[in-house]
């Protein structure tokens, strides 16, 4: 035998017996075979959760715990045990947080700091000595939202799997009545029995209704006719739905795994606001939300007090941007508008007379006035305002524009939540701590005098991204990804290692509208209603 090859062996020696003699995790031989392979199914099947199985090498460790060499040879047992280790506690970590370098979502969403460190979440529950795989797996959120996106996750895998839907096709718009030769297409893209003889190319009254309840879960007009949109919908194929759904999994489990047993969601890509008390959804109402170029950020924190009869203080980007444009064209715009003026954003800063001023001469870096609109049915803000902690001043409110509400895509506002029933809003805050507190808000919601309400009961608020969901009644839904989060959200899971800037989770605290004015808000901050 050569030296060197004396040398490999003794080394290989060297390395095996010191593999061997570390503390084994897994496969010690206090786990029974069958938890082994359980522990090993779960794995293999991250796929449902939206996960990937080979980023935790589940079928090679599939392979080799199968192999009955394994478990004769203590040095292959020992580096399956570490590998196994390494696989269950990043498992673990993808389920409680996300799957990068970095605390937040590129989504601006505020994902929540993880509780507790992965490893010794896997180490608590390794000592329980018995269930482990249904322990780990009830790591994942528990709330119904997950529950129905998760189901829908493998229905849609079931159908991508074989084969997917057919495509529709370009052509012209398809309206009630009319034959086509990519009826019966469409027929099976909505899952329609097929129609036969002279009438298989009509566009009939069921494939009409099918396809408005296709709209509606599509956030399309639900006007029943298959123009450019609906045909770009529908040929979305199964595969690129299977990724949105992931995606959106990716995004549930980001939330605090305690949501509130009453709190409110704001759906920002769905233009919805929902009230939910024990699991169940109360109400839902549609939300007008910010514009693609003032996104509405993803937070959680707590609805604290509502203010009524709210006056506006126009943020320095916003007087900049869009009325001292009006200013040099209009001098009356601003007493048209109930606009105010103060020298500055500091407390007790002097009101001006805007007549005084050279409005001309003012060049936007110089605009250093604060301007307040008063109360009034020209303020943006409407009659109630609701306070949340957050680091963007971001707010839900009424607002006197209505016609927005109609709009199947709700993305117009300067970042802050329009809500069509504030009222509403405002007696789900307040009703689970009696009938005196809702008296006392319907009597100040039917009042015009202004003033701050302080909750009895701080209230839960997430304003979440989600493009794919679930109703409560099964009907998936699914919406365009108008921010491009989800583009940015897949380029972040593909680089696991980018480092994505923080961003906080509001505490709660609570948020006083002078307070915005005095150094709290920089002109990045999505923060205008």
């Amino acid at each position: 035998m050569s030296t060197r090859l004396i040398l490999n062996v003794c080394l290989g020696l060297t390395i095996g017996l010191t593999t061997a003699s570390a503390p084994a995790a897994w496969l010690d031989g206090s786990l029974p075979p069958a938890q082994i392979d359980a522990i090993i199914e779960l794995l293999l099947d991250a796929g449902s959760h939206g996960l990937d199985p080979a980023d935790y090498g589940a079928a090679e460790l599939a392979r080799a715990w199968r192999d009955p060499f394994t478990r004769l040879d203590p040095y292959r047992l020992a580096r399956l045990d570490r590998r196994l280790d390494a696989a269950i506690v990043e498992y673990a970590a993808h389920l409680t947080g996300p799957r990068w370098t970095g605390t937040t979502g590129p989504d601006d969403a505020a994902a929540p700091d993880r509780r507790d460190d992965p490893a010794a979440l896997v180490a608590e529950i390794r000592e329980r000595g018995s269930g482990f795989a249904a322990a780990l797996e009830n790591l994942a959120p528990s709330d119904p939202n997950y529950r129905r996106l998760r189901a829908a996750l493998a229905n849609l895998r079931s159908i991508a799997d074989a084969g997917g839907w057919p495509g529709v096709g370009v052509g012209p718009s398809l309206h009630l009545g009319e034959f086509d030769p990519r009826v019966p297409r469409l027929r099976e893209r909505l899952g329609q029995t097929p129609v036969c003889g002279p009438d298989s190319l009509l566009f009939d009254t069921d494939l009409a209704a099918a396809v408005v309840r296709f709209q509606r879960g599509h956030g399309l007009a639900a006007d029943g006719v298959v123009g450019s949109r609906t045909v770009t919908a529908l040929d979305v194929t199964a595969e690129a739905r299977v990724r949105q759904v992931a995606l959106n999994l990716e995004r549930l489990r980001w939330l605090p795994r305690n949501l509130g047993r009453r709190h409110v969601i704001v759906n920002v890509a769905g233009g919805s606001l929902a009230m939910v008390a024990d699991d169940t959804v109360r109400r839902t109402m549609r939300a007008v939300v910010g514009r693609p170029d003032r996104p509405t950020p993803a937070l959680s924190s707590r609805i604290t007090n509502i203010e009524l009869n709210p006056a506006w203080n126009i943020p320095p980007k916003l007087a900049r941007q869009d009325v001292l444009p009006h200013l040099r064209e209009d001098p009356e715009y601003l007493r048209v508008q109930g606009i105010r003026v103060f020298a500055n954003w500091l407390a007790g800063a002097p009101e001006l007379d805007p007549a005084t001023i050279d409005w001309s001469a003012i060049t936007p870096a110089d605009l250093g006035f604060k301007l307040r609109q008063d109360p009034g049915p020209l303020n943006p803000l409407g009659r109630v305002k609701f306070h949340f902690a957050n680091p963007y001043a971001v707010y839900i409110h009424d607002t006197p524009s209505r016609g927005r509400f109609a709009a199947p895509a709700r993305f117009y506002s300067s970042g802050c939540v329009r809500i069509e029933d504030p009222r509403a809003l405002a007696r789900f805050l307040v009703e689970d701590s009696g009938p005196a507190a809702v008296e006392r808000i319907e009597a100040a919601l039917a009042s015009d005098r202004r003033g701050q309400y302080a909750l009895p009961r701080a209230v839960p608020v997430h304003l979440v991204y989600w493009t794919a969901w679930v109703e409560p009644d099964g009907a998936i839904q699914f919406r365009d990804d108008v921010y491009g989060h989800d583009l940015l959200l897949a380029a972040a899971l593909a680089n696991p290692k980018r480092v994505i800037d923080p961003l906080p989770v509001a505490d709660g605290a609570g948020v006083d509208v002078d307070e915005i004015g005095r150094g709290v808000v920089s002109d990045a901050a999505p923060m205008f209603p």
